[in-house]
């Protein structure tokens, strides 16, 4: 077969892919649920304190309006939850908050601690869904930008408050995952997230302002439905 013919032969098959992709899913709204595990990476707070965090496992809510375009892109508002709780802190400076309460420098503690985070998030997403010949899966990658409150909410070591505020941030997010199609306009879904911010500003219990960084790992389970 020349290679002329081996071109237009893959457009051809091309055409028949993307032809069968938009009769099968056309331009439209959807709106889509999902919930799931998150993981927090190992975070720095540093400034008027200083202590590296360990967080458990928690968990995400998220909710998007969308339109499907109908060339495989799909643009979406989305709004999040996020609660990950302290496992442990390590504490290298304590900006004399233990002093201050009675109990003696909290230098050095590593258990005894409650709090965590809670994040709420608008994001803007944009997504590419990939049809695969002679299959009802169908993966996807994407991201977005938005902003993110970030809350710090009344983290304690030893019960000695050391930060309880929140702040507004930038926010961004990376990830993919694949759908399957339950009925005509109903999708079932796997889905994982990489999610960020930029570092947020607290004020600490002694009256310092300390920053923070925050990454997560997201993995959930979702259903979207298509209005057409």
């Amino acid at each position: 077969m020349s290679l002329r013919r081996s071109c237009l032969t893959a457009l051809a098959l091309i055409g028949a892919s993307a032809s069968s992709a938009l009769a099968a899913d056309p331009p439209g709204w959807y709106a889509s649920g999902q919930a799931g595990a998150a993981w927090q990476e190992q975070s720095s707070t540093h400034g008027a304190m200083n202590f590296q965090s360990e967080t458990d496992p928690g968990f995400a809510l998220l909710g998007a309006v969308g339109r499907n375009l109908g060339n495989g892109f799909r643009l979406e508002g989305e709004l999040g939850y996020r609660q990950i709780d302290l496992d442990r802190l390590s504490i290298s400076n304590d900006g004399g908050a233990g002093a201050s309460a009675g109990t003696g420098s909290l230098n050095g503690t590593t258990g005894n601690v409650s709090g965590g985070n809670h994040v709420l998030s608008f994001m803007g997403n944009g997504f590419y869904d990939f049809d695969l010949p002679n299959s009802k899966f169908k993966p996807y990658i994407g991201g977005g930008i938005g902003f993110a409150r970030v809350e710090a909410d009344d983290v304690r070591a030893r019960n000695v408050s050391l930060v309880n505020d929140s702040d507004v941030v930038f926010a961004y997010q990376l990830g993919g995952g694949v759908s399957y199609p339950l009925t005509a306009q109903t999708d079932a879904f796997v889905d994982y997230r990489y999610f960020a911010t930029e570092n947020p500003s607290f004020t600490a219990s002694n009256g310092g302002i300390v920053k923070s960084d925050l990454e997560t790992h997201n993995v959930s389970v979702g259903l979207r439905y298509k209005f057409f």
